[in-house]
């Protein structure tokens, strides 16, 4: 491989970087962690062109030699997404282009272990699955290590490089790879998913999936109520509209006709439209209370806890205003 072929590949955790390509991928590195001296006595030494890329070439030559391998977007705010905390995971990363970030995708939990599923529901429309995945970090003395996470199921594919959540707190060491020969050759016939540390944190992501997808089901569940909530709500307008609409007719029917058979027959009309208007409002209003209560209304408005302030903030967010406080 030439250089200006390595320049175009992207860096990856395994298989066997070529010298030129540690080089490459390491002036990528340092040319996008590179800040200039402060002292003006350096001024000359970091020009707008030569300086930089001198220092640069001249840091990713030593660790080319030295074997370290340089991922360019590790070292960019936007390679990790910062640590955030969620159920079951203490440093959960956004992470958009993980090759990008040196990490190789080993497989979805449940191709890497026996499971009876392929994925979790995110919804109470049984319409979209979250999966479980694993990915391997550059290894440390020879032995690999493994992270767990989930897919992004509103993106891109985690095994076409899509983004994924990776918990950095979980880190699963695997076994040293054994030698054996093949053919009068040695070879390796280490597989990453065959590893045991492949196959715990393979677990561990499908956990972090389910528990995730509940989390999504009950802030999807509270959403939509609070949703229904707020056009019950413009039912209920709409209606109480139309009665004084009826209401107004009535006492117009009064004025022009006056006391008469004809007038006592367009009254009960209106009163039977309007008494019908009034039920409908007192039933809607009782959909109301129960939506407010998280009470469960159907398959796909199951109810949601009231006390989790998380859930009654999603009930407000899908209300468009506070209604629980």
């Amino acid at each position: 491989m030439n250089l200006k072929d390595a320049f175009r590949s992207p860096s990856y955790v395994g298989g066997n970087p070529s010298p030129v390509e540690l080089l490459a991928w390491s002036y990528r590195y340092r040319r996008a962690t590179q800040k200039p001296p402060r002292g003006k006595e350096n001024r000359n030494q970091w020009g707008p062109r030569e300086g930089y890329a001198k220092t640069a070439h001249a840091l990713a030559t030593n660790d080319a030699a030295a074997g370290k391998v340089r991922y360019e977007s590790s070292a960019r705010d936007h390679g990790y997404g910062p640590a955030f905390a969620a159920r079951g995971g203490k440093a959960m990363r956004f992470i958009e282009k993980p090759s990008a970030c040196g990490l190789r995708f080993v497989g979805y939990a449940d191709k890497i272990i026996r499971l009876d599923h392929n994925g979790w529901f995110v919804d109470n429309d049984q319409s979209e699955t979250v999966r479980g995945v694993v990915f391997q970090l550059p290894g440390r003395n020879g032995v690999p290590l493994f992270v767990a996470g989930y897919e992004d199921w509103n993106n891109s594919k985690a095994d076409s490089d899509g983004p994924v959540c990776l918990d950095f707190a979980e880190v699963v060491a695997g076994e040293r790879p054994e030698w054996v020969v093949s053919a009068g050759y040695w070879s390796c016939s280490d597989s990453a998913a065959d590893h045991d540390g492949a196959h715990t944190a393979a677990r561990y992501a499908d956990q972090i999936a389910e528990w995730l997808a509940e989390d999504e089901r009950e802030y999807n569940a509270a959403w939509q109520a609070g949703s229904r909530y707020s056009d019950v709500a413009d039912e209920i307008a709409s209606d109480r509209k139309e009665a004084l609409r009826l209401l107004s007719e009535r006492r117009a029917a009064a004025k022009a006709v006056g006391t008469s058979d004809q007038f006592n027959t367009i009254c009960a009309t209106i009163r039977a439209a309007v008494d019908k208007l009034v039920d409908r409002i007192a039933e809607q209003r009782e959909l109301q209370r129960k939506l407010r209560d998280g009470d469960y209304i159907a398959d796909w408005l199951p109810g949601f806890s009231t006390h989790d302030k998380r859930l009654t903030d999603a009930f407000n967010e899908g209300a468009g205003r506070t209604v629980i406080g």
